[in-house]
């Protein structure tokens, strides 16, 4: 068993190579085969076929996803920071793994949408709207108002770092990252008004 799972783990790390450095189209098994100098057989005694491999790799980035996030909002104390460490952090690990980030949330044509909700998709969904109440206190928000202010914040940060990582923000990077600060703070400040 130990060994069936040290080549799963393997198989996966060689995938994840090739398509962070090649790509997605760049992963096959006769790739991964020859990285790994086991038969094709192997592979598939593991994994039904290459997009199998792909929904393994898609999950596995939104655990790291999470990670990040985690780390980045346990170094602040201060909820609109913490929001802010947040977005910061969002933008690194796509910034650091444009190709998984882009095949994560569906921009890649030759990977196949994750089948149903990534359980770290939701987590990291919980941590937002965490903040948002923690930030919104004693305001009570309503579930729907809530969910709306984390689809908004989820919509808005994806959408610039997915120009910009195209890049069609003119200014680059540090432009792109201004803007994605910015977009949070003006939404904590239209909805304090509101």
């Amino acid at each position: 068993m130990r060994e069936k799972n040290k080549l799963r783990q393997a198989i996966l790390d060689t995938a994840r190579s090739i398509a962070v450095e090649e790509g997605f189209e760049a992963v096959t098994i006769r790739r991964i085969s020859s990285a790994i100098e086991y038969g094709a057989p192997a592979i598939y005694a593991l994994f039904e076929n290459k997009e199998a491999i792909f929904q393994e790799l898609l999950l596995g980035g939104y655990d790291e996803l999470l990670e990040a996030l985690k780390k980045a909002c346990h170094e602040e104390s201060d909820p609109e920071t913490r929001l802010l460490a947040l977005a910061r952090a969002y933008w690194n690990y796509a910034e650091n793994c444009p190709r998984l980030f882009n095949a994560m949330h569906g921009l890649t044509a030759s990977v196949p949408g994750i089948h149903e909700k990534p359980a770290a998709a939701a987590q990291i969904q919980a941590m937002v709207g965490g903040i948002l109440q923690e930030i919104f206190q004693p305001r009570q928000l309503s579930p729907e108002e809530l969910d709306d202010m984390v689809q908004l914040l989820r919509g808005t940060m994806q959408g610039l770092v997915s120009i910009a990582l195209a890049g069609r923000i003119r200014g680059g990077r540090d432009r792109a990252l201004t803007l994605l600060e910015r977009s949070v703070k003006d939404y904590l400040k239209a909805w304090r008004e509101g």
